[in-house]
């Protein structure tokens, strides 16, 4: 084993430092996204078991991510974090390994080629994004180089306790991630290929030992998990275009020369004027990295797992080759080549995927929830994330509702269940983004009537919608001008008017609604004037028969909340006539409807 000189550590730090920069800044900056809710899900639910039940991975790392959250809490950066660590751990592991491999006689060599290493690491668009996640992809990636460093460890010194941590990072591997297993599979495919019989007896020992320690859980549940199909909709085609676009994302936008460098390092180490054990050495990192993608292409056909981020552990094997290909080069060569890669791996970005703008989508219905409604949402990729936020911005005492989870958990009673809990209910709101509309139809049958619809931006031009639906009562509190007040809810203790506008017959002009609350003597306090919904619904929007709700958030001038104390509350409604405004009235000549009186305590 290769021993770093002294400058080695200090590039080791700077490195690990750049991967921390990296890695953790921004690291809240995109929304929890799907398979991120799911992990949030999975800190909270009470049966963990049960619910991995019906999705597609093992346990390890969420029962680990629970025990985090319940000391760190479930922020954006408390889930993420982990991974950020893992992805350190990982670029630090990689220069381990690269100094135990010893191909550089030198030292100073030897410590070159393990920072060059590193620094693919620290480049690789993929293992920063997915240090960014709440998932468990850069936990595989550091487990995945620890079971290849004691595998190397035991080559090079037959070191038996080395087999037991082989044996450890292999079961753990697959209790982290299925497609982990690839690894330990390609331990063994490569001690068949390169050693004697009598040599590898206690490596199979240890492979078996693995394999007996992850087989409780694959029998009692993973086999369940066959044909759940979580993700597959996220799963990539077994076709020529997905290699192309995975040569993109590990190789990058100069994949010409990294290609080139990572086959100039793959001949380096099979030389014949290499000793036997670093020939056996380059076999291992050739097949750590095509048997897990062949695997997995074979696997997806049958089974649909194929993406990049799952077979990721492959980076490491990618990270040196390239290095031992760069060693091939003069020191001034090598440089200029080096200072290349750096200057585009830090101003392009090879893999980075949006994750959509959920908390804003969430907050188009959130700040207007009031204890007893329902919320449903009906997301046809799945709405774990939303549920994230929800728990985070809905008061206590609202149902929150997942319409797909429901679905699928109990498919032979929802449809008569559904009608059951929205009849128990006068206002349902609705987060829609699916092609599934049962829901429409259950509400219209139901009576209720839809009272706002409002839109998100997502990506690639999509949009998601969210609606609230009322029972509208019979008769109207008034009219001002051409509008019909239907209805007005003074929420107390939250300093809030709900209204219900509607119009018998088209409006052109531009017409404002104003609540109000006056105190106990006379004195106006709050008021918000705005066109209905939050300025969203202009009246000439309105068609005949509609009806618009219209939230008002009443605050003092200074934005401050409304201080204890009774309130009078009232409506009117105006339009600008030269330069002014003009109040419109009610039949009977007045210019405010009156609501009536509340406390806030």
């Amino acid at each position: 084993m290769s021993r770093p000189v002294g400058w080695a550590w200090l590039a080791i730090v700077a490195l690990l430092l750049a991967a921390a920069v990296v890695r953790i800044h921004d690291i809240g900056a995109q929304d929890i996204w799907a398979d991120e809710g799911f992990t949030y899900f999975a800190t909270q639910t009470s049966d963990l078991v049960g619910l991995l039940r019906s999705d597609v991975h093992p346990p390890l790392y969420f029962g680990a991510l629970r025990l985090w959250a319940g000391v760190a809490g479930t922020s954006e950066l408390a889930l993420r974090l982990p991974s950020a660590l893992a992805g350190l751990l990982t670029v630090a592991l990689v220069f381990r390994l690269a100094l135990d491999l010893s191909v550089m006689q030198a030292p100073r060599q030897a410590a070159v080629f393990a920072g060059l290493a590193a620094l693919m690491m620290v480049l690789s668009d993929l293992e920063v994004d997915l240090s960014q996640e709440a998932r468990m992809y850069t936990v595989q990636s550091a487990l995945s180089v620890a079971a290849v460093i004691a595998y190397v460890r035991w080559l090079k010194r037959g070191r038996r306790g080395m087999l037991v941590v082989l044996a450890v990072c292999s079961a753990a591997l697959v209790y982290v991630n299925y497609l982990g297993a690839w690894i330990p599979v390609t331990i063994g495919l490569h001690a068949v290929l390169t050693m004697r019989p009598r040599r590898a007896i206690p490596l199979v020992a240890a492979l078996i030992a693995a394999a007996a320690a992850a087989a409780p859980w694959l029998l009692a549940v993973g086999v369940q998990q066959v044909g759940n199909g979580a993700g597959a909709d996220r799963a990539d085609p077994a076709t020529w275009d997905t290699l192309l676009r995975y040569r993109d994302i590990w190789f990058g936008q100069m994949w010409p020369l990294t290609v080139g460098l990572l086959g100039v390092g793959a001949i380096a180490w099979l030389q014949p004027s290499r000793r036997p054990l670093e020939r056996r050495i380059g076999v291992l990192l050739i097949l750590w990295i095509a048997l897990p993608l062949a695997l997995t292409w074979i696997a997806t056909n049958y089974v649909p797992v194929l993406a990049a981020h799952r077979i990721s552990h492959v980076t490491p094997a990618i990270a040196l080759l390239i290095a031992l290909g760069l060693m091939r080069f003069p020191a001034g060569a090598r440089m200029f080549i080096v200072v290349t890669l750096v200057v585009s791996g830090v101003t392009s970005v090879d893999f980075y995927r949006i994750k959509g703008p959920w908390e804003q989508y969430v907050d188009t219905v959130a700040s207007f929830v009031r204890p007893g409604e329902l919320v449903l949402m009906e997301i046809g990729g799945g709405d774990s994330m939303l549920e994230y936020y929800f728990d985070r911005a809905l008061p206590q005492g609202t149902e929150l509702r997942s319409l797909k989870r429901w679905r699928e958990s109990q498919p032979l009673t929802f449809s008569a269940e559904l009608p059951q809990v929205v009849n128990s209910y006068d206002t349902v709101w609705l987060l829609h983004w699916s092609s599934e509309t049962q829901i429409f139809d259950v509400l219209q049958s139901a009576g209720f009537v839809q009272t706002m619809h409002r839109t998100t931006p997502h990506i690639q031009d999509s949009r998601l919608d969210s609606y609230r639906f009322d029972r509208m009562p019979e008769g109207e509190v008034g009219q001002i001008g051409p509008l019909v007040l239907r209805r007005a809810k003074l929420l107390q203790n939250r300093g809030r008017i709900d209204l219900w506008w509607s119009v018998e017959t088209p409006v052109t002009e531009m017409l404002v609604t104003s609540a109000f609350l006056l105190d106990s003597d006379g004195a106006l306090v709050a008021q918000m004037d705005s066109p209905p919904m939050m300025g969203e619904r202009p009246v000439s929007s309105f068609t005949p028969g509609e009806v618009v709700y219209d939230p008002k958030l009443l605050t003092t001038p200074d934005g401050a909340l409304l201080p204890g104390g009774t309130y009078r509350a009232g409506v009117v409604v105006y339009r600008f006539v030269d330069g002014g405004t003009e109040r419109l009235l009610r039949p009977d000549g007045g210019e405010v409807l009156e609501l009536g009186e509340f406390t806030i305590d």
